[in-house]
């Protein structure tokens, strides 16, 4: 699972280990109707 994440992450252009700080940190907090928002394609937007 972790692959596919941080494949997604390079093809955005995305740092791998940048996005995954951020989004653990948000996760537990984040509305649950929303955690689409985290996934690596919508990362930058949030």
């Amino acid at each position: 699972m972790f692959y596919t994440l941080f494949a997604n992450c390079k093809n955005y252009g995305i740092d791998p280990i940048e996005w995954l700080t951020d989004v653990l940190t948000k996760i537990n907090e984040y509305p649950f109707n929303k955690l689409e928002e985290l996934l690596p394609a919508n990362w930058k937007k949030v």
